[in-house]
């Protein structure tokens, strides 16, 4: 077994490059076929009638479909059979799991369990489980689903799905009431409970496809998988319909896979709905319209901030020193107890401003700025600070919180 598993670490480079992180990058249009077929697995597997599926172009359009539908759906429809298939799916999932891991280690005989232990944590729970979750669970489909959640109350746009609507709706015999333009309701999918999805689907799509384990369960294992690799993804249960949105036309991510785009939409979608992010942060969509000077100093968010940098430092080198006439006048490396390397500037216009006061008391003074690179997400950050300081140390010092004295060295001794 471990020896297998040895033989096996080239394949894993090449299984999730090929099958995983290339799902979402917008060249898997949903086979709608192989979907159809796949949820009416789902709901047969659930015992569960088939559905009418709606077809739609962004999980936005399915949410605002979700709150019109539940209005003319009854109660059982709307909660205990949604409620049935969320359920379900998950404990599927968990005696999936629970096979994949008896089946593993009672094949081989005390001895070497430990050791099993670390090749499976370190193969496939590191390279495969948890590097695919990051790339897809967390870093598009739950930042998707932030997003998405923090907006929808504030772009109602019935046009684009009333007349798919109204057919389906038809067909149910049932009236639709269009009036939800306030209070509305975010669903969740049928896989986003907070656990693991594309990466738990690649962890278990290794350990049984290579062998490393067989399961009983594997045929529907395999009618589960297809739904991923359909190309669906959103999918919202209901009894009687099914909606569920096709995958993005565009996504652009960063290197660390996080969406990221400063010339506009980082992931976009066939019927015109999209979001801002720049390193992985969501951003409002003003700031990709252009702003001034005024605006890039006023600014209170860090986070919009940050990404406002970014925009500006995508023109070209120099562009931040050009846009706020700031020259650079101090830098320096800090090594910290946990390891991390922090990279810091301090810049200072060449203008003096007359309204400015620094904590010396002196007025008509230069703005001064702190630039700094988060060592963990690698997003760079412009902190206001203080024309009296010299050093970015001092800067630094005084960017920490008040209760944190300020004759204290400038180290981090803990991530927390």
């Amino acid at each position: 077994m471990i020896e297998e598993l040895h033989a096996a670490e080239i394949k894993v480079k090449k299984h999730i490059d090929f099958w995983w992180n290339n799902v979402l990058l917008c060249d898997n249009r949903t086979d709608r076929l192989k979907a159809r077929k796949s949820i009416e697995w789902l709901y047969r597997f659930c015992k569960e009638e088939p559905p009418i599926i709606i077809w739609l172009d962004s999980p936005y359009s399915c949410q605002i479909a979700a709150n019109i539908v539940s209005t003319s759906l009854e109660k059982n429809d709307i909660v205990d059979v949604r409620n049935n298939i969320l359920d379900s799916t998950e404990k599927f999932k968990e005696n999936i799991s629970k096979d994949i891991s008896y089946n593993v280690f009672n094949t081989v005989n005390n001895t070497f369990k430990s050791s099993l232990n670390i090749v499976i944590r370190q193969l496939l729970y590191e390279n495969i489980r948890d590097k695919v979750q990051e790339d897809i669970d967390i870093n598009i489909q739950q930042a998707v689903k932030t997003y998405l959640e923090f907006t929808i109350n504030k772009q109602v746009d019935l046009d684009i799905i009333q007349n798919t609507l109204s057919d389906v709706m038809a067909v149910l015999g049932k009236e639709i009431n269009w009036n939800i333009t306030t209070d509305l309701m975010y669903y969740n999918s049928w896989y986003s409970n907070g656990k693991t999805n594309y990466g738990w689907v690649s962890y278990s799509d290794y350990c049984i496809s290579n062998k490393v384990t067989e399961i009983e369960s594997k045929k529907d294992f395999d009618c589960y998988k297809q739904l991923y690799l359909s190309g669906v993804y959103e999918m919202i249960a209901f009894g009687k319909i099914c909606i569920v949105s096709d995958m993005p036309i565009t996504a652009y991510r960063n290197n660390d896979g996080k969406l990221h785009n400063t010339e506009g939409y980082a992931i976009a979608f066939k019927d015109g709905y999209g979001q801002y992010f720049i390193n992985g942060r969501m951003m409002p969509g003003w700031i990709f319209n252009g702003f001034t000077k005024d605006q890039f100093i006023g600014e209170e968010n860090a986070d919009i901030k940050a990404g406002m940098y970014a925009i500006i430092e995508s023109k070209g080198e120099g562009g931040m020193l050009t846009f706020l006439g700031a020259a650079k006048v101090h830098e320096q490396s800090f090594i910290h107890d946990t390891g991390d390397i922090e990279v810091m500037e301090l810049y200072k216009t060449r203008e003096r401003f007359w309204e400015e006061e620094d904590l010396n008391g002196n007025w008509n003074v230069p703005l001064c700025w702190l630039k700094l690179i988060c060592p963990s997400t690698g997003a760079t950050y412009l902190i206001p600070s203080d024309s009296s300081f010299n050093t970015c140390e001092e800067a630094a010092k005084y960017a920490r919180p008040d209760y944190v004295s300020k004759e204290l060295p400038y180290k981090w001794f803990s991530h927390s």
